[in-house]
C-alpha cells in the first residue's frame, strides 16, 4: 500500500461520514508500442483506536493483532483492462475511475462495513496466528531433534 501511495498518481480522495478514508489511484502503464494496462486501484482506510483490541484475552494473540493493525485495515480493490488503444486510455481511464468510486463507495460508505469489515479481518488474524504458532512449534520441534555430530554412531564394529 506504501508503495503505490508514494509513486502511483491519486486520482482522488474523500473522508466518508462511517470515518473511512477512500483513495484512488491510477497504476496504468504502457505494456506494448501503442497498448496500455488501465488500472485504477481504490485503498479504503479503516483507522482504528489504540484499544481496539484490549477486549482480546489472549496477551500475544493481542500483540499480534495490534502489530498488524498498526496502521488501521486497509480493504482493497482493482479495476483493470488490458491491451488497450493508447488514443482511448484516457477515456476509459476516467469511465473505469466513476464506475469504481460509484460502486466502492456504496459499499465501503455502508454503515456496517466497518464493523463487519473488523469481523472479517479479527477471524483472518485467527488463522494467521494458528499458523504461526503452528509454524513455530515445528521449528522448534526440529532445533531440538538430535543428531549425532558425525555418522561414527551409523556404524558398528
Amino acid at each position: 500500500m506504501i508503495e503505490n501511495k508514494q509513486s502511483a498518481p491519486l486520482l482522488s480522495s474523500m473522508n466518508l461520514a462511517n470515518g473511512i478514508h477512500v483513495s484512488f489511484y491510477n497504476l496504468s502503464r504502457k505494456i506494448a508500442a501503442d497498448r496500455w494496462l488501465i488500472k485504477v486501484k481504490c485503498d479504503a482506510l479503516l483507522p482504528l483506536r489504540d484499544d481496539f483490541a484490549d477486549s482480546v484475552e489472549d496477551t500475544e494473540f493481542r500483540i499480534f493483532v495490534k502489530d498488524r493493525c498498526k496502521n488501521g485495515l486497509v480493504f482493497t480493490v482493482v479495476k483493470e483492462r488490458t491491451f488497450i488503444d493508447e488514443s482511448e486510455k484516457d477515456d476509459l481511464l476516467s469511465e473505469m475511475l466513476a464506475q469504481l468510486e460509484k460502486n466502492s463507495l456504496q459499499y465501503v460508505g455502508s454503515e456496517l462495513f466497518p464493523e463487519k469489515f473488523l469481523e472479517r479481518k479479527m477471524e483472518d488474524f485467527k488463522n494467521e496466528f494458528r499458523v504461526r504458532q503452528e509454524m513455530a512449534k515445528v521449528k522448534k520441534n526440529e532445533e531440538e531433534d538430535e543428531e549425532p555430530v558425525d555418522f561414527s554412531a551409523c556404524f558398528k564394529d
